[in-house]
């Protein structure tokens, strides 16, 4: 096995297909080819994937993206919020301005290695000047304690990137939504998002951060973007997302 190789893992019953991205002696390094998640693996432990389950996932895949697009497009004299997407996850951001593109929202892309997020964050705010700002990637929780933000791989990344927003921008300027696949729920709300990721630690589809960002760029600026309303969208539900009191962005042409 290489890298760049697809692969599953036998002691999870191959629920998800990753992608191998570095390897270290008998250890791989693992992201999620659907799933914003990350791990790392005995190579004993892989398999790899042949190449018909790759092309079934990503026909259901498609099929998914079509149905969003076609729950979410419409034809308004509205001007959606605009939106910046930070993504750890160069394959991931395409696919996410893609949806934006097929939607009719504006939105700038960057990709960034969560570990150099904080550092650029504000250049890219200011360059930009969005309504809605997504702060994602990969992440993982090793289980060793959930309260430990130490215990995620880039929960405080993330975190660090949107303590620095709010340094400078408050929560009804700018709409901010951060984490991945069992990213510190708690602590990317107290950090200050607006929404965030992963109430209950579980895996999150490499779209949802942004269907969250779609639903905050078309909701209006006077009503409050609930969860209860994303879930109908996303491919996580209540145990994934949840957020603070937060207004829309759109708002009507006149």
């Amino acid at each position: 096995m290489d890298v760049l190789d697809t692969v599953t893992r036998y002691s999870y019953n191959h629920d998800i297909i990753f992608r191998i991205v570095k390897i270290d002696g008998d250890i791989f390094y693992l992201e999620g080819v659907f799933e914003r998640l990350s791990a790392n693996s005995p190579g004993s432990d892989l398999k790899l994937v042949d190449g018909d389950m790759l092309r079934n996932k990503k026909v259901k895949e498609e099929t998914y993206e079509a149905s969003l697009i076609k729950k979410v497009k419409k034809n308004h004299a509205y001007l959606f919020g605009k939106i910046l997407h930070i993504d750890g996850d160069e394959s991931y951001l395409k696919k996410c301005m893609k949806l934006y593109d097929m939607i009719g929202i504006y939105a700038n892309g960057a990709h960034i290695n969560e570990a150099r997020l904080s550092d650029y964050i504000i250049d890219l705010i200011e360059e930009y000047s969005p309504d809605i700002v997504v702060i994602t990637g990969h992440d993982s929780y090793n289980n060793n304690g959930l309260k430990n933000i130490h215990n995620y791989t880039n929960s405080l990344n993330f975190y660090n990137a949107v303590k620095a927003i709010r340094r400078r921008y408050n929560k009804d300027e700018l709409f901010v939504i951060a984490g991945a696949c069992q990213s510190n729920f708690e602590a990317l709300i107290a950090s200050g998002c607006n929404f965030a990721m992963s109430k209950e630690r579980v895996n999150i589809h490499a779209l949802d951060p942004s269907i969250i960002a779609i639903k905050a760029a078309t909701t209006p600026f006077n009503k409050i973007v609930y969860p209860r309303d994303i879930f109908n969208f996303t491919v996580i539900k209540k145990e994934g997302i949840g957020g603070i009191e937060s207004y829309g962005k759109m708002r009507l042409i006149l």
